[in-house]
């Protein structure tokens, strides 16, 4: 299409002062259209012509893939009428001679009359050779191709669209672990490349962070055009094989030596029928020499062993709407230009599938340049068009997003979300595998999204799976749909690519006879990595060891087992028995007897006898059917009776009984009630029954349109209105707890699992609460025997239920949510003592759990979620502080405020990050927990950073400094300035604003919720030795002590340089601390620690100062002086002004408290209140001292008892200033001794 030609416009006066005619004015109307028409003429003119030069071509891959490439990216311009979104024209040049240097080529085609756009360059030479050209003319290639690693860093000349080495890495390694499971897991890569060793280092990395190792590493020297000895090769791969490896991530690069391995790995029977997985590189490569190899080695193909990752979805993977246009794009430039092309056949990307991928990766391409291009601005000199690319782009295309993309930022525009200095996009790994006839599958569940808040994958990190299973029962449909409905409730939080927290959980499942499952089970443990089973269990499979099993289900009712491994969430049998006795205790006294359909029938008797006859109830009867006994032959008369083990096709039995009998009561197993909900439903809609059967269960409500539980929502949320279902319900609770555990797990394993609930006792998710598990005195989760007692049941908040509610959540429980505990009869208890015990255990936890409760599950305003909870877990504190607040308040009162704000912002913004918890700030103080010592130390070690590189508006800050530093000098010659006499470039790279000194310590704390804070607080010699850490070190220091250093795993220590200071002694700490110093910023010295600032806090500063002590002990003196502060208040409030006056001054003379002064009065009021604090922070660390506020038991006191030694003390003063008496201040903390 040609432009519209330059047209001439004039515009002539009106000669004469008549109406012009009707004509006239359409004429005129005319005239002023085709003026503007010729105005966008005019600006779409001066737009010059883009011409795209394809460097898309390397004499080292085959011909097909880059006239794949080069007519995908054509095929998508056609389709755009040649132009760019701006207008502008575009065309193509391409290089058919695949030897031409690329620089020579790109430098024909440079032209002052067109603008020149890169596509490529393909391969590490052809880039290297055009890129200083490409510098020279500021020119910009799109979608560049390389397998180099060392060319993923910033350069604004390389645009590049798919996802980088490291990004594949993650997602062969993921895939391995989460969908193959394999248990070794091999690694090969060449050495004498730009590619596979870095990878490999990182590979190892990752692994060795999450407590995996690779089995075996086949590593050999090689060249790109010669072999290594036979020799060197064959020792190379026998100690490889020799490990057995069952799956082998290939990253070596594709050259004659890795031909030889694929041969030698498709011979040898050791790894044969291993797994083989390879990045993209391998796309056009791998099956020729694959297929070799077969042949060679007289094996069959096996589809799905080969797994590769992939640049882009597949050209027939219509699930994406991207895919889906492609399609209609590509098939119609093929259908007027693929013979031209070489791609005869316009379906051509359907038939072969490697060819088709190219496309697509060419069309995206395409597809980006026609978006960059998106204005006039953009395409008037080749500086706009790199503008163009990097004005923080991010391209949706259909259901394909690529980005974000950003050049140099100004200021500090990357902290307020710009994107700075990124040049990569691709932040998708596609996966897909080899099957029949070459062809290739895609496989969505190995796909990976890095997501666009980093620009590199280098910053992204496996974690460690949690790898659950399902044993489908294929010819029990019962429990096949149990299982399922079950596994539909997990799924939906299931991992979904999304690398991060989230993607951790995976399921996968296995068909099975029912007589098989337990052997199937075994065989697959021996060959998978699994860490839990969900679901339907038998028996069988309950004494498999090395997997965990989590909330077991049983299709018919049992007793629980106390074996470790079996960790129940569900309310189990007994628990349920008994609280459904408690129930009829408290209702009415009619007769009790039970029908029971289970193996276990007589011990389960023996179970309801006892839980009734804890509450005073007797059991009459109990009948045990056999299989084909008739349900409504053994049904009583009248009375309670306990239907347990309900089969298909009997819960119409059970609603025509009560309809015939008005007064009885059905109870029946949760379980039961749960497999045949369907039925349940079917059956008693309608029914006026329905409150009289009866089940107990620590769900809430999986059908409630306004539910209040906050699980309730989520549930209602994530799953589908057709998919709610108690056991679905029950599956979610189960995937949530799921995702909380496994946030405070950096390695999984199905003894680490188990051992979790045993080591932290209590777990809490959104509303609901599991605990405690009690390992016995073993301490250990798979350690027990028979006579040990141990407590793998954690349902609480457990509620009696009727039918009727499930049809209607408006309709109340029976009992209220409770914690119901119970010890699990032993085989030989007797009855009595069983009771004795039950009781005994029911009163002590009641008390126990009362207190815990009031600590742990209040809900208020303030968002408790991050906070340590967990008695027995270590928790890591932090205290931060600023150098010298006190002297930069005198210095700068005008721009304190603000940066003190700013100190606080972006130090939460780094709590939120870390997921920490902010226990409370102290003037510009903070103090923090975290349940990870990991996170704890990256955020203080994020902290520096973000300080250092902190925009403050000011210099003033930094000249305080100096000052400070240099009045040191005055006043002690020995003293020695660490940083005012820096040079300016080097006080810059090291020093920035405000400085922040930090503490950090691990150990075991004394958690209490707070009723006035509403929040978390931590008492106990671990917060008053992290207090005392950060109150020896230096403005911008980091202090770590030995137990926080060491409560990182040894991979997590790798990330951190640390240096040791030796032992320190701290001041009310007994033994010394070995201590850390974390170095954050290179370049930093600091002087020896402030061992004398740490003594010196045992008194606190002057109130006029406004600084307070740095320690756990301010929280306390804090609160304690806003009680004397009110409590003076409140005292004097029945005495005159001028009597108030005077007894404050009496008190401010007698506590050496200076008045406020004058200038900043405004009234009367103003000045008492002012005296009111100064007086207050003055009195209540003197009354802490003496009390020795400091150690553990006083930090503990209750608000109660500080309240009434803040209204002893002021009774006190008020009444000696009144009475005249004459005192001391040291009379006064003598006379305080006993105040408190």
């Amino acid at each position: 299409m040609t432009p519209m030609s330059f047209l001439s416009c004039p515009i002539t006066k009106e000669v004469t002062t008549q109406r012009p005619s009707v004509l006239r004015q359409l004429l005129f109307g005319l005239l002023l259209v085709q003026c503007a028409l010729v105005s966008a003429s005019d600006a779409s003119a001066k737009q010059k012509p883009v011409k795209v030069v394809s460097l898309m071509y390397s004499a080292y891959v085959e011909d097909s893939v880059v006239r794949a490439i080069n007519s995908g990216f054509n095929a998508s311009l056609a389709a755009r009428g040649w132009k760019v979104a701006s207008g502008a024209n575009v065309s193509t040049v391409f290089c058919h001679n695949y030897t031409t240097d690329s620089s020579k080529f790109l430098q024909q085609h440079l032209n002052e009359s067109y603008l020149v756009v890169v596509l490529g360059p393909m391969t590490l030479p052809n880039i290297v050779a055009a890129l200083p050209l490409m510098e020279k003319h500021n020119l910009i290639g799109i979608a560049p191709f390389t397998t180099s690693s060392g060319l993923r860093g910033w350069n604004k000349h390389l645009y590049f669209l798919h996802a980088d080495p490291n990004a594949e890495l993650l997602a062969l390694l993921r895939y391995a672990l989460t969908q193959l499971r394999v248990q070794r897991l091999g690694f090969m890569y060449m050495t004498g490349f730009d590619y596979g060793e870095m990878e490999y280092f990182h590979a190892e990395r990752l692994l060795s962070r999450i407590g995996y190792e690779f089995c075996c590493v086949f590593v050999l020297h090689s060249a790109p055009k010669t072999l290594a000895q036979t020799s060197v090769f064959e020792a190379a791969w026998e100690r490889f094989a020799a490990n057995r490896p069952q799956a082998v991530i290939m990253f070596g690069f594709p050259c004659p030596e890795a031909a030889r391995f694929v041969f030698r790995y498709t011979k040898d029977p050791r790894t044969a029928t291993a797994y083989l997985l390879m990045p993209s590189i391998y796309n056009s490569v791998i099956i020729k020499p694959w297929m070799q190899g077969l042949k060679m080695a007289n094996r069959p193909f096996v589809p799905g062993q080969l797994i590769l990752a992939s640049m882009t979805p597949l050209a027939k993977d219509t699930e994406y709407e991207a895919v889906k246009r492609f399609q209609v794009e590509m098939e119609k430039y093929l259908r007027t230009n693929g013979t031209a092309v070489g791609f005869a056949n316009p379906r051509h990307f359907l038939d072969v599938d490697i060819d088709g991928e190219m496309m697509v990766f060419g069309w995206i391409a395409g597809e980006v340049l026609w978006q960059a291009l998106d204005g006039n601005k953009w395409t008037s000199n080749s500086n706009s068009i790199l503008d163009s690319f990097y004005n923080q782009r991010r391209y949706v295309i259909d259901d394909i997003v690529l980005g974000d993309f950003g050049g140099e930022c100004k200021g500090k525009a990357n902290l307020r979300g710009a994107t700075c200095k990124c040049n990569q996009g691709g932040n998708v790994v596609y996966m897909k595998r080899v099957v029949e006839n070459h062809r290739m599958e895609a496989l969505p569940r190995g796909s990976i999204s890095l997501g666009s808040s980093n620009c590199y994958s280098s910053s992204h990190w496996l974690f460690a799976p949690l790898n659950g299973l399902f044993m489908l029962m294929e010819d029990n449909p019962l429990a096949l749909k149990t299982s399922e409905s079950i596994y539909n409730g997990i799924s939906v939080l299931a991992a979904n690519g999304q690398l991060g927290y989230s993607d951790r959980l995976f399921l996968d499942t296995l068909l099975s006879p029912t007589s098989d499952v337990a052997s199937k089970l075994k065989s697959m443990l021996q060959e998978k990595t699994v860490t839990a089973l969900f679901g339907v269990v038998t028996s069988a499979m309950l004494d498999i060891p090395n997997i965990t099993f989590i909330d077991p289900f049983s299709l018919t009712p049992r007793l629980s087992s106390s074996l470790p491994q079996l960790i129940h969430l569900s309310p189990t049998l007994e628990q349920q028995l008994s609280i459904l006795a408690e129930h009829i205790s408290e209702t009415r006294g009619a007769k009790i007897r039970a029908v029971i359909r289970s193996e276990e029938a007589s011990a389960i008797s023996d179970a309801l006898r006892g839980s009734l006859g804890m509450f005073g109830q007797q059991l009459i009867s109990s009948r045990a059917l056999r299989t084909g006994d008739a349900l409504g032959d053994y049904l009583p008369g009248g009375g309670d009776v306990f239907v347990l083990g309900i089969t298909p096709g009997e819960v119409k039995t059970i609603a025509a009984y009560l309809d015939k009998h008005a007064t009885v009561r059905v109870f029946v197993a949760f379980s039961d009630f749960a497999v045949l909900y369907d039925e349940f439903m079917s059956v008693f809609k309608g029914r006026k029954t329905t409150d009289r059967l009866i089940f107990a269960t620590n769900l809430p409500h999986w059908n409630d349109d306004k539910p209040i539980s906050e699980t309730a929502r989520k549930f209602r949320a994530t799953v589908g209105a057709g998919e709610r279902t108690p056991l679905s319900m029950m599956g979610f609770t189960i995937a949530r707890l799921m995702q909380e555990v496994l946030s405070r797990m950096q390695s999984v394993n199905a003894a680490s699992l188990a051992a979790f609930f045993y080591t932290y006792v209590v777990v809490f998710v959104d509303d609901m609460q599991y605990g405690p598990f009690v390992a016995g005195s073993y301490g250990s989760a798979h350690s027990s025997s028979g006579d040990e007692q141990i407590s793998n049941y954690g349902a609480t908040q457990i509620a009696v239920w009727s039918l009727s509610r499930v049809f209607d959540p408006k309709v109340t429980e029976l009992v209220a949510p409770k914690k119901f505990t119970m010890v699990h009869r032993k085989s030989g208890t007797s009855t009595t003592l069983l009771i004795c015990i039950v009781i005994g255990a029911v009163f002590v936890s009641a008390v126990s759990v009362a207190a815990f409760m009031a600590l742990c599950l209040r809900r208020n305003a303030r968002d408790n979620k991050n906070a340590p909870k967990i008695q027995t877990a270590p928790v890591t504190l932090v205290f931060t502080d600023i150098e010298s607040s006190t002297a930069q308040w005198a210095a700068n009162p005008q721009l304190m405020p603000d940066a003190v704000a700013t100190h606080h912002r972006l130090i939460r913004a780094l709590i939120a990050q870390h997921g920490c918890y902010e226990v409370k700030t102290i003037g510009d103080s903070f103090m923090i927990a975290c349940r990870s010592a990991s996170a704890a130390v990256q955020l203080v070690y994020d902290m520096q950073h973000k300080f250092l590189e902190h925009n403050w508006g000011t210099t003033a800050f930094d000249e305080s400094y100096r000052e400070f530093e240099e009045a040191k000098v005055i006043e002690d010659a020995d003293a020695t300035p660490r940083t005012a006499r820096l040079e300016p470039s080097v006080y810059k790279q090291l020093w920035n604003g405000l400085r922040v000194r930090a503490g950090v310590h691990t150990g075991l704390c004394d958690i209490r919720y707070d009723e006035v804070t509403k929040g978390y607080d931590y008492y106990g010699s671990t917060s008053n030795t992290a207090a005392r850490t950060e109150s020896v070190a230096h403005g911008g220091q980091v202090l770590l002590t030995r137990a926080t250093y060491m409560a990182m795993t040894a991979s997590e220590r790798e990330h951190f340089d640390v240096t040791s200071l030796g032992a320190v002694s701290l001041r009310g700490v007994p033994e010394p601390v070995e201590m850390f110093q974390l170095n954050t910023v290179q370049g930093r010295s600091f002087g020896p620690l402030r061992l004398d600032e740490d003594a010196a806090t045992e008194v606190i500063e002057d109130p006029d100062s406004g600084s307070m002590c740095h320690s756990i002990k301010s929280s306390q003196l804090l609160e304690s002086a806003q009680l004397i502060a009110a409590t003076i208040k409140l005292l004097l409030a029945t005495f005159g002004t001028t009597q108030r006056e005077k007894l404050l001054l009496s008190c401010c003379e007698r506590w050496r408290v200076s008045l406020p002064t004058t200038e900043s009065i405004k009234s009367s009021e103003d000045w008492l209140n002012e005296t009111f604090q100064k007086l207050s922070i003055r009195v209540a660390p003197l009354m802490a001292h003496k009390r020795g506020s400091f150690d553990e038991v006083s930090l503990s006191r209750s608000l109660s008892d500080r309240l009434v030694g803040a209204v002893s003390f002021v009774g006190r003063c008020v009444s000696i200033t009144q009475s005249g008496m004459q005192f001391s201040g040291g009379e006064n903390l003598g006379s305080l001794t006993s105040l408190g």
